[in-house]
């Protein structure tokens, strides 16, 4: 009885040791000089396609770059439009125009500003726009295919449904309301920061009641841009210390990462299976800490966090 009581002892204080504590809120030096390295290396995986522009989805280098229309593309035109370029927001816009879209036909363009698409549906076809698309390889741009985009109607039908499980396409249902003025769905809300806190240093990618025992970016930078709309500063001030906790030197913030910070990818098993089965294959088999969608939302997360915080707004 005495052993027990000394094995449960010591299992009862290293769960102490590991139970995560809450971040401090960064400072306004920090934010300054994490949201300059951010916006550089942002800036950095642009290249030039044709007489516009395109966003690789992965690490640069002098090898082939992929550029994606959604999130890539539609990510930059917003980030230039919040920055004042507007040379570099309408190179990004007259490439898109090819395609008759402009610049809201994003599902990531909820976390930038006011849209005017507050009744789309976020669980259809809808956001997945560029499955339609014939796009051209340009030099040594190629286009991204989703993985969406390989399934034919049943499988996209199991696709969306998939995302109502996981934790990205929820927050951003939710950011949606807010724009259109309507309410949020609390239960989704109190759900999403329980998912959060159980993790406790980031927002984990989940699939099929499964998640991730590490942090996905750009889940967490849409739950911290979720939280500050609410009102909640206590959260963001949490996802904004673990963002840059996360970045490195180059400014990269990292696509995922453990509970210290470092670059570390763990998904879902049957996430795993789909990635393998439908992702097209990389172009580059080096070191990819990140890439163009996590550092667009994580941009425009930490932008309104310092507006909102610091009064530093641009």
């Amino acid at each position: 009885m005495k052993n027990l009581l000394i094995i449960l002892s010591v299992l009862f204080l290293t769960l102490l040791i590991v139970k995560p504590v809450d971040a401090a809120a960064p400072t306004k030096q920090q934010m300054k000089g994490s949201i300059a390295k951010a916006e550089k290396y942002y800036e950095g995986l642009y290249q030039s396609v044709g007489d516009g522009k395109a966003v690789i989805n992965e690490y640069y280098s002098n090898l082939k770059h992929t550029y994606t229309i959604r999130h890539g593309i539609m990510g930059g035109i917003y980030f230039y439009q919040y920055i004042g370029d507007s040379k570099k927001e309408n190179a990004l816009k007259n490439f898109i125009a090819q395609y008759n879209l402009n610049s809201s036909n994003d599902l990531h363009s909820y976390i930038w500003k006011e849209t005017d698409k507050g009744q789309e549906n976020l669980y259809s076809e809808q956001p997945y726009y560029d499955c339609g698309l014939t796009l051209p390889i340009i030099g040594d741009e190629f286009p991204y295919h989703s993985k969406v985009c390989k399934l034919g109607t049943a499988g996209e039908d199991f696709y969306i449904t998939a995302t109502k499980e996981d934790t990205l396409v929820p927050t951003i249902v939710q950011i949606q309301a807010l724009e259109a003025g309507t309410a949020v769905d609390m239960s989704i809300v109190t759900d999403l920061q329980n998912k959060y806190n159980n993790l406790g240093f980031g927002m984990p990618i989940c699939y099929m009641s499964m998640c991730a025992n590490v942090a996905s970016t750009i889940r967490t930078a849409e739950f911290g841009d979720l939280e500050l709309r609410l009102g909640n500063m206590n959260y963001a001030d949490k996802v904004a210390s673990q963002l840059i906790k996360a970045q490195n030197d180059q400014g990269a913030v990292y696509f995922s990462y453990d509970r210290d910070g470092h670059l570390k990818d763990n998904k879902p098993f049957v996430y795993d299976l789909i990635d393998a089965a439908l992702n097209d294959q990389p172009v580059y088999s080096g070191y990819i800490p990140t890439n163009a969608e996590t550092m667009n939302d994580v941009l425009a997360f930490l932008l309104r966090y310092d507006c909102a915080k610091y009064n530093v707004c641009k």
